[in-house]
């Protein structure tokens, strides 16, 4: 795992951009340099170039979780993260 990767907290929250949809469920993050393979388990589709909010669910193994703005609330979903 990248060293940048090691350094992530649990509930720490992170930036990514969507660089590829290869199937409804499964997407390519870029993450500070890095593609990752992405399981979307949430029912929202993704488009190229877009920045999705992440939060660290876990470190070991590397969890992440997508959160989602509605007007003022936030709510999360579990996706998962292929290296």
């Amino acid at each position: 795992m990248k060293p940048h990767l090691r350094s992530l907290k649990k509930g720490q929250e992170v930036w990514a951009v969507v660089e590829e949809t290869i199937a409804l469920n499964e997407i390519i993050i870029n993450f500070s340099g890095d593609l990752l393979r992405v399981k979307n388990q949430t029912e929202r589709n993704f488009r190229v170039g877009q920045r999705v909010l992440l939060s660290v669910h876990g470190v070991a193994p590397l969890k992440l979780k997508l959160i989602v703005r509605y007007g003022k609330e936030k709510s999360s979903r579990v996706i998962d993260l292929s290296i």
